[in-house]
């Protein structure tokens, strides 16, 4: 009796886990760096509300790593995760070993959780995505009305809640702005594209008053990508929307893309790529500290706004894992477009995925870097198979 009991228990908490704690946490993972004051309380939330209870989860029901393990992507992260806590043995990282393990497990509970919401709770992906996107439109638009009537030609709008500078700010604007552009190149409703064009078009205008240039390159990739993916009557639209606004945007920005150069870009890569040099298959390992300091400048910088030169930096067999995962990702993504119009969403996120934001501090956002690619490929699944009730699965 006391044994049904407890069964009865464990089920009850996996099921509140997987049908409200989850999406819940989902949601704010994907909206709250909009409204929060701070990214540290956006970390909180993360762990309180998805990656502990998916720990939890786990534990109470082991067997669900059954299916979780077979999953190519979720192989090749921990592959990579071993990878790099094995190359501390040579890096020069000064931080502990548990605090450097710490946002590897948190990171593999954001896949395992995503992979019980696309089991359990598939039927509300769609609008959580939705929501999101909802929530950080309305955010974007008090964000431009507020920054509009003080424009000048060297400001850059960086947002309110929890964005602290204007990359961080237009990679969030960027990874929506390519929400609304696939929901509009994939919905079969009149209405849902009437709304999907003029939140691109907001999304878009937001990313061009960040002044960064990184996430246009990724947008207009995205719409060359996903033109080729959905070929119909809309991609022919796309193509011409595509050269029609590069034509719009270098004539009345031309300043603001060409007027700083290269950013050094060219002399950090050329440093960086000498340091390879010197330690090319092993690399620095994990964490290593990375030094640049620009001729005639007295500022050191430890990005080389690079990722494949980062990643190849601290080790390569981590780069090739990496470029693993993204080619069978934008494969999946590409052979299954036909029949699951998810995964070309899936797909053209990872044009401007989470890789780039990790660049903006590598340890603030440890954490969170699977967010897109994991949540943008597991919400495909949906069209896979219909949710299955947590309830019904025995202890």
């Amino acid at each position: 009796m006391q044994f049904s009991y407890l069964s009865y228990s464990k089920n009850r908490v996996f099921d509140f886990i997987c049908l409200w704690l989850l999406p819940i946490g989902f949601l704010l993972l994907l909206s709250d760096l909009y409204f929060l004051p701070g990214r540290s309380i956006h970390h909180k939330l993360y762990y309180g509300l998805f990656s502990i209870p998916t720990l939890i989860a786990i534990i109470l029901r082991p067997r669900e790593l059954k299916d979780i393990l077979r999953e190519p992507l979720v192989l090749g992260f921990i592959l990579l995760s071993l990878w790099s806590i094995f190359s501390l043995i040579w890096s020069n990282t000064q931080d502990d070993f548990v605090g450097l393990v710490r946002p590897a497990l948190h990171m593999l509970m954001l896949y395992f959780g995503c992979s019980l919401l696309v089991k359990y709770r598939a039927d509300i992906l769609q609008p959580l995505f939705f929501s999101a996107a909802i929530i950080a439109l309305i955010a974007t638009l008090y964000n431009l009305w507020v920054f509009i009537p003080n424009y000048s030609p060297e400001a850059r709008m960086i947002g309110a809640g929890a964005f602290d500078n204007p990359l961080l700010s237009s990679h969030a604007f960027g990874f929506f702005c390519i929400y609304w552009l696939a929901l509009g190149m994939t919905c079969k409703r009149a209405y849902v594209l009437l709304i999907a064009a003029p939140a691109f078009l907001i999304m878009f205008a937001a990313i061009l008053a960040t002044g960064s240039r990184t996430p246009l390159v990724a947008v207009v990739l995205a719409m060359v990508w996903l033109s080729f993916i959905c070929w119909n009557r809309r991609s022919l639209a796309l193509i011409s929307m595509l050269v029609v606004g590069g034509i719009v945007v270098m004539t009345m920005f031309s300043e603001m893309i060409l007027g700083r150069g290269s950013s050094f870009r060219i002399e950090l890569w050329q440093m960086a790529l000498a340091l390879i040099e010197q330690r090319p298959w092993i690399g620095y390992g994990y964490d290593a500290a990375l030094s640049l300091q620009l001729p005639g400048t007295d500022e050191l910088l430890s990005e080389p706004h690079n990722f494949a030169v980062l990643r190849w930096h601290f080790r390569l067999p981590a780069l090739a894992v990496h470029a693993g995962l993204g080619a069978v990702q934008q494969l999946a993504s590409s052979c299954a477009a036909a029949v699951y119009p998810g995964f070309r969403l899936a797909g053209v996120w990872h044009w401007c995925g989470p890789d780039r934001r990790r660049r903006i501090n590598a340890k603030a956002e440890r954490t969170l870097v699977p967010a897109v690619d994991s949540s943008g490929r597991d919400c495909c699944a949906q069209y896979q198979s219909a949710p299955q009730d947590p309830a019904r699965q025995s202890g």
